[in-house]
């Protein structure tokens, strides 16, 4: 069991009143004892008395002395802990203020009234309150009192007006200093000066709200197309962001060397007015390309006269750039309001004309091509009937064309089989024999009148392809016969020339679903080219299945094409010999008849030459149409 602590005065008088008890219980039967008489009775009696005085002081003076030691050393310990916290107070980087328990401040260290910019004695009992912001007085007034009156800690961020005009933000708490005995003291707290972080958080949320308006302005220009009433817009924004009496764009005319205003939210001159460039303020803006602060406008040196009837005071102007180029300045004003603008102002004034200055040249841009466009569209019907009437004239011609080539293919195929069968009949000596010279003769007649047919018949061929009007007649056929029957055709021509003409069919090649006819047209085309451009060696046909095409090429030996005439090799009437000395003849059709029949049959068609050492024509045909 824990006993009571006592104090002192308690303990001298328990042990006084024990030491008093006994002394008086004992003291009387021991003297009994000892006294021989009434008189040697009496004169101890004096003797107890004189030493029950001088034991009582002796006993009270150890008892004293011993808590009056105690008593020093604590008084010694409090004194150099209250030297200690002073010092502590007075080099603290944060102020500390004391009050009593109701809250009147006793005490502050040489911080907190830098930080405040009070002074001590001003600041004891509830004068610190008269530096607290008066928009902060009443709330932080009300919660200490209610901190008090609940005997709670309290917290909370307030500003205090210097006597210089700044201010200075602090974060103060407060606790309760309780008694050994339970009961509250008083208080001590500390404000720290977050008057930077404050600053920061302020100018975060203000360039958030700054980048949020200019969003929302940046939005609303780049909707707007048309160019007068975007600079409208931007006036009134502009105004809006910057909380300005008005707003004015003035565009700058590099022909004339002048600026003209051209929007502006209180006109003070009217729309349309121009002025040099060497003058007022806006003109300083156009040629220094930079921003112009004005704060009184009244006493300004350059004032203009037509606006001496207008109480504008603060001016602030950026340049329009875009790109580099100058198109024009925006400014804000105060009318009749008395304002200083900041360089933070300028900033926001330069990022809104940024923006300005791109939506206005858009909005030109706009304009020009909406111009160019309806410029265009005009050319374009007029160039549109121009080539209906070209049209109308070219399906005449076509017309024309036609009937000519059906009367060619009548006035001229008609005599020229005539001729083909006639001198034919009369080699076969069936009209009488012939001799020599004469067989010779009319051989030369037929082969003569054979190849003008041939001739008519590509002419013929080339105009219906080029019209459109020559149609394929898909069916399945054997591969293998009509490339022999192309190669047998062609042998005459080859043993002529005395060259060596091969086929290699492969075995998986059989039937292939197309137009019969003019697959073998392909291949006599390509064999007849192949053997007249070679005068020695070879001719070689190869023909194999590729997945699901036929891979036919046609190869020789002769003298090759030069790499610049491949790609006008498959044009018509294009040759590789021009002029009266050529040693071929032909009309420069049957490579482009073949390109065409391929396209038409639904393949591809492609040549690899090499200038000196022969070619090889290859053709890919699907092989089900």
């Amino acid at each position: 069991m824990k006993l009571p602590r006592i104090s002192t005065d308690q303990r001298v008088a328990l042990l006084y009143a024990a030491f008093g008890g006994l002394w008086i219980a004992l003291s009387d039967r021991i003297l009994a004892t000892l006294a021989r008489d009434v008189a040697a009775l009496t004169i101890m009696q004096t003797y107890k008395g004189w030493a029950f005085v001088v034991i009582s002081a002796a006993l009270i003076y150890s008892l004293l002395r011993r808590d009056l030691a105690l008593r020093n050393r604590a008084e010694n310990t409090l004194r150099a802990s209250e030297r200690r916290y002073q010092t502590l107070a007075n080099i603290s980087p944060v102020g500390i203020f004391r009050s009593d328990p109701d809250g009147a401040t006793t005490y502050v260290n040489p911080m907190w009234s830098e930080i405040t910019g009070l002074l001590q004695d001003k600041a004891l009992g509830d004068g610190w309150l008269a530096a607290v912001h008066p928009d902060d007085q009443e709330k932080l007034r009300r919660d200490w009192q209610e901190s008090t009156a609940q005997q709670k800690p309290s917290f909370s961020d307030y500003r205090f007006v210097r006597s210089d005009g700044t201010m200075a933000w602090v974060m103060g708490q407060a606790t309760p200093e309780i008694a050994a005995d339970g009961q509250i003291t008083g208080y001590v707290g500390t404000i720290t000066d977050i008057t930077e972080r404050k600053q920061h958080e302020e100018a975060v949320h203000r360039r958030a709200e700054e980048f949020a308006a200019l969003y929302e302005v940046g939005r609303e220009t780049t909707a707007q197309t048309d160019l007068p009433r975007l600079l409208e817009t931007i006036t009134q924004q502009s105004a809006r962001l910057l909380k300005a009496s008005d707003a004015t764009i003035y565009l700058y005319d590099a022909a004339k060397d002048e600026l003209e205003l051209a929007a502006a939210n209180a006109y003070a001159l009217p729309r349309g007015s121009r002025f040099p460039v060497s003058q007022g303020i806006s003109g300083a803006v156009i040629r220094e390309r930079q921003a112009k602060i004005v704060d009184d406008y009244r006493t300004w040196s350059s004032r203009r006269s037509e606006l001496q009837h207008v109480d504008l005071r603060a001016v602030a102007l950026v340049p329009l750039i875009h790109r580099e180029e100058i198109i024009g300045a925006l400014a804000v004003a105060e009318i009749g309001n008395d304002r200083k603008y900041t360089a933070a102002d300028t900033r926001l004034l330069e990022l809104l004309a940024s923006q300005a200055a791109s939506a206005i040249q858009n909005a030109r841009l706009r304009a020009e091509l909406e111009t160019y466009n309806r410029e265009l569209e005009a050319r374009v019907a007029q160039r549109t009937e121009e080539l209906s009437d070209a049209l109308l004239q070219a399906q005449d011609a076509d017309r024309l064309k036609s009937v000519f080539l059906a009367t060619m293919s009548h006035e001229l195929r008609t005599p020229l089989n005539s001729i083909i069968g006639f001198s034919g009949i009369l080699l076969q000596g069936l009209a009488g024999p012939l001799n020599a010279e004469q067989s010779k003769q009319l051989g030369m007649v037929r082969d003569s009148a054979r190849h003008l047919l041939a001739l008519i018949n590509d002419v013929l061929d080339i105009s219906k392809i080029e019209a459109g009007q020559l149609r394929v007649e898909r069916a399945p056929f054997a591969m293998r016969s009509v490339i022999e029957g192309a190669v047998r055709a062609v042998s005459p021509l080859a043993q002529k020339k005395e060259l060596a003409l091969h086929q290699v069919i492969a075995a998986e090649v059989g039937d292939i679903c197309s137009d019969r006819r003019r697959v073998e047209q392909i291949l006599l085309n390509l064999l007849s080219n192949a053997i007249k451009f070679t005068e020695q060696g070879e001719v070689r046909l190869e023909c194999r299945v590729q997945g699901k095409w036929l891979d036919t090429s046609v190869s020789d030996s002769g003298m090759g094409i030069r790499p610049e005439d491949l790609g006008r090799l498959f044009e018509p009437f294009h040759q590789l010999e021009t002029g009266l000395n050529r040693r071929h003849e032909g009309t420069g059709l049957g490579l482009a008849i073949c390109k065409n029949l391929v396209r038409l049959l639904g393949g591809e068609i492609h040549v690899e030459s090499e200038w000196g050492k022969g070619s090889v024509f290859t053709f890919m045909l699907p092989l089900d149409a």
